[in-house]
């Protein structure tokens, strides 16, 4: 069989777009531009703009909260959260927080909102009605990324400028540990299946093994230069980190604590995404303006694709098959086909942005997309579960 043609497009957003938030429902994509102090609401339908939503200065993360369909937009350079209402993308409240908020997630058992912010080394805790219920948990020194599972369903708290994590228990809103880690500390993954805690320690080289049944460091796996951005495949104890200082990316086995392998990509490996159903990697290389997927079979790059400059996050739609590409320096979002079939046709739910996929032969034909490459790959296939991170950029705190 023929290799799968992939191919790219880019739409324009606003300014240094570097974070996305995915309702799942009706398939919008929401990009946090933060030059431009806005959000842009892609639409299914059309991967078109469908709206620009004025929020607060610098928007820097997102986070799409399903029960209360609200999209929730840290304001770093505003000290506030934008609640962004997905029925009819507007601004339904705006929430004072702390210093530099760069970081958010929500608990799936409240439907409580833990905004990081590393200005003032504090959480703010929003009730699902937006309300703050705890205005200042304390926690490290610069906490910059979250993450929410274990046996408890913890949180835990990434502090890049005390090199620890906090462990939060929910709902008590309690911090019952503070876990030493590795220099900078600046993205987490959960593998529940592994019961550990991965923290990637851009200062040190090193990526920390957690016991989540222990709040312990079990190990300490060195990597490659800079790590930034970590992925768990979640069945098999395999891990992934991007070395950012590096050209390549390590595999990791996150039951032994061991690392395992070290796959060469292109310079800058800054953001990951997982489509498991696929068995495919995706590695977005800022130092060439690429894309590339990576086999977790093989281990080997199975298909590259040019996007534009500084790609600093991804986004996976399984629904549809589509990774979007935050092309920070240039204020674009590139669109990589990566399902063998034309998105959305015959399959995605409708909403207030347009039903079903694309009609036609492709998205070439459509009003305001430029192709830029071709991706040619026969390992690629929607239906995987996404599992997006991405490294936050550093912060002059």
């Amino acid at each position: 069989m023929p290799p799968t043609p992939l191919f790219v497009a880019t739409v324009t957003v606003g300014q240094w777009p570097e974070a996305f938030a995915l309702d799942p429902a009706d398939g919008s994509v929401f990009v946090a531009n933060g030059g431009s102090s806005n959000v842009t609401v892609l639409a299914r339908s059309t991967l078109l703009p469908h709206a620009t939503v004025p929020v607060g200065r610098y928007p820097t993360s997102a986070s799409y909260d399903a029960a209360a369909a609200e999209v929730f937009v840290t304001d770093l350079a505003a000290a506030s959260v934008t609640v962004i209402g997905a029925a009819n993308d507007t601004v339904v409240r705006t929430v004072p927080v702390g210093g530099g908020p760069d970081a958010l997630a929500v608990a799936p058992g409240t439907g409580d909102v833990y905004v990081a912010n590393g200005g003032s080394s504090n959480l703010t805790v929003l009730g699902p009605s937006g309300a703050v219920v705890d205005r200042a948990i304390g926690v490290g020194r610069n906490p910059v990324a979250l993450a929410i599972g274990g046996p408890g369903g913890d949180l835990f708290v990434a502090n890049a400028g005390s090199g620890n994590v906090t462990v939060v228990a929910l709902p008590s809103d309690r911090v019952v540990a503070n876990i030493t880690t590795g220099a900078d500390p600046d993205a987490l993954a959960i593998d529940a299946a592994s019961g550990v805690l991965l923290v990637a320690n851009g200062g040190s080289g090193t990526v920390s093994v957690v016991n989540l049944s222990a709040d312990a460091v079990a190990s300490t796996v060195r990597v490659g230069c800079t790590p930034a951005a970590l992925a768990a495949v979640g069945t098999n104890g395999t891990a992934f980190v991007a070395n950012a200082g590096g050209s390549n990316v390590t595999e990791i086995d996150d039951r032994s604590g061991a690392a395992t392998l070290s796959i060469p990509v292109g310079p800058g490996p800054d953001a990951l995404a997982l489509d498991t159903a696929a068995g495919s990697l995706l590695v977005a290389t800022r130092g060439d303006r690429t894309v590339r997927a990576v086999g977790l079979t093989s281990a080997t790059v199975v298909g590259t694709a040019t996007v534009g400059s500084d790609p600093t996050a991804l986004l996976f739609d399984p629904t549809t098959g589509l990774l979007f590409v935050a092309d920070t320096a240039c204020s674009t979002v590139s669109v990589v086909q990566v399902s063998p079939s034309v998105p959305g046709t015959g399959g995605g739910s409708g909403g207030s942005h347009g039903a079903g996929g694309p009609p036609g032969a492709g998205f070439l034909g459509l009003p305001g997309y430029t192709a830029i490459a071709a991706l040619s790959s026969g390992g690629l296939v929607a239906g995987g579960i996404a599992l997006v991170l991405w490294a936050h950029r550093r912060r002059p705190w």
